[in-house]
């Protein structure tokens, strides 16, 4: 191991030879300390380009194992390499956490690619035809029911002129207006009101007035099958759109299999693209663009 004596003596050290041996350089602890650590390496460019593809992920995953390079056709190995020999003997990988708490690179990169694929869905481009800019379309919000009374932050009237930089006058959070506020206390003996006027980034917004009248175990019950919901909810409206089309009269439509045999199914179809996010409450709700679209039999 090479020393990590200081030829000259540090403001922190008590002056040459101190016995830094044991004792790592305080700035290798940070992250700004670690990046300057890395950049005197002499393999820093061939490093950096190697983690490229974590991008500017926070919590990376390592793979480490060997990696070959196999012909399809015949299966035969053409080339063959393991970690051990790479930087960091492991290669990177962003997490592809969506959530930006996590994992903000990660949840930046997923909002952009998203923003992409709902806009195509609208007004087409990569690969969907812009021909659906006039289909019939809607913007959806499906949220969970509630759980309970918790603290949130309620703007009448919007002046700000971005609502991620709201600065705007709230109301009182669960002021109740037709009752005493002093003679309204929850079963378990605690306030079932709050007047406080609460800002953006409150730390107790969405969580409850009272812990023990939350209905906790629902919440988590809805969050556990809220995909399944759905996917329930979506089948549902899409035989609705096929028996009101046979009670119109739109007859059915044969289309082509991939087998080459043809079926016949329901004129009309709905393409929906969501997004799953959780609310301050920690509840799953969807915001969904439906676009209603014809089946083109060829």
């Amino acid at each position: 191991m090479a020393s990590t004596l200081d030829l000259t003596p540090r403001a922190t050290a008590r002056g040459v030879g101190s016995n830094a041996d044991t004792t790592p350089p305080v700035y290798a602890y940070t992250a700004a300390g670690s990046a300057f650590e890395r950049a005197t390496q002499p393999d820093y460019y061939g490093w950096l380009e190697h983690v490229r593809a974590a991008a500017g992920c926070t919590r990376p995953i390592r793979l480490a194992g060997q990696l070959l390079t196999v012909e399809q056709s015949t299966g035969r190995v053409l080339d063959q390499r393991h970690t051990d020999g790479m930087p960091d003997a492991a290669i990177y990988t962003a997490c592809g956490n969506r959530r930006a708490t996590v994992c903000p690179s990660c949840a930046q990169t997923y909002q952009r690619d998203a923003f992409q694929l709902l806009r195509a869905g609208l007004v087409g481009g990569k690969g969907v035809p812009e021909t659906v800019a006039a289909h019939p379309a809607v913007f959806a919000t499906f949220t969970a029911p509630s759980f309970g009374t918790v603290h949130a932050r309620v703007v009448r009237r919007h002046t700000c002129a971005s609502r991620k930089r709201c600065d705007c006058r709230a109301e009182p959070c669960h002021a109740r207006r037709n009752t005493d506020p002093a003679a309204g206390p929850c079963p378990h003996g605690r306030p079932a009101v709050c007047w406080a006027r609460h800002e953006p980034g409150d730390s107790v917004l969405g969580r409850p007035l009272c812990l023990d009248c939350y209905d906790h175990d629902h919440q988590a019950v809805w969050n556990l099958f809220s995909g399944e919901l759905w996917h329930r909810t979506k089948q549902a409206a899409e035989r609705y759109l096929a028996k009101l089309a046979r009670r119109r009269g739109v007859p059915r439509v044969e289309v082509a299999t991939a087998s080459g045999k043809t079926r016949k199914v329901a004129p009309v179809r709905l393409s929906p693209g969501k997004v799953a996010e959780l609310q301050a409450r920690g509840a799953v709700h969807f915001h969904a663009i439906a676009r209603l679209d014809g089946v083109n039999p060829t």
